[in-house]
């Protein structure tokens, strides 16, 4: 009996190392099919990573194209409207208009060029924007009590995040775009209301805010703006 038992184990075994000769193939097929399509997938993403990583830095360049362009463009308007403004600013001829040039304000053409044209980018109103440049500094670019600094009296503290953003705020235009970057920040956080924005503007946004939980949207700071800011919209007119 116990040879019998034996002599089917025997069988068995044979069957299986039968079963594994004649699909033994097939499994290694298949593991080399395996082997070979997760290299291939992983070939394909180091390929789409690089594609990528070249559609990234061209956009970046195209970006940075587009920049130099508009800055040649926005230096070469600048250019030859100061040339006209200045030119306007040392006649007595009545008949000479420049846009973008007011005599009645008390900064250089071109700083009044680029103040304008920055309020048109932003949003800002230029009377506004005239209205805080006098209240901080009498309209000196070159204003600094410490600090802050220059026309529109940029916090120090911020500096390092104006540059970053690619703003140098100890540059008169700079400057100029920084403090208009900043009021319109304000004035979009506040709903556009100038009085909020305008103590924002001078106390900073959280400062303004306990204020204004106190009941407080207006200050002496705020009241002066805002009586320069009706001068300066009779004058544009």
């Amino acid at each position: 009996m116990s040879w019998k038992i034996n002599e089917s184990n025997e069988r068995d075994h044979e069957y299986f190392d039968t079963l594994l000769k004649d699909y033994g193939i097939y499994i290694k097929i298949v593991a080399i099919m395996v082997a070979i399509c997760v290299a291939a997938c992983a070939f394909i993403e180091v390929q789409l990573q690089a594609r990528l990583a070249r559609l990234e830095y061209t956009v970046a360049a195209v970006d940075d194209l587009q920049f130099e362009v508009e800055r040649l463009n926005e230096k070469a308007y600048l250019d030859e409207n100061s040339a006209y403004a200045a030119y306007a600013a040392e006649t007595s001829e009545p008949d000479i208009v420049v846009y973008g040039y007011n005599p009645d304000i008390p900064l250089s053409p071109d700083l009044q060029i680029a103040l304008e044209n920055t309020c048109d980018i932003y949003g800002v109103p230029y009377a506004l924007a005239l209205a805080v440049a006098e209240t901080e500094s009498g309209f000196n670019p070159d204003a600094d009590n410490g600090q802050c600094f220059g026309l529109m009296q940029i916090n120090r503290l911020v500096f390092s995040e104006l540059r970053a953003e690619g703003i140098e705020p100890e540059n008169y235009y700079g400057n100029i775009e920084a403090g208009v970057k900043i009021l319109a920040g304000h004035m979009a956080a506040f709903g556009g209301n100038y009085n909020k924005a305008l103590l924002a503007y001078n106390c900073g946004e959280r400062g303004a805010t306990e204020k204004i939980e106190a009941g407080q949207e207006s200050s002496a700071y705020t009241e002066k703006v805002m009586s320069r800011y009706a001068l300066w919209l009779e004058k544009l007119e």
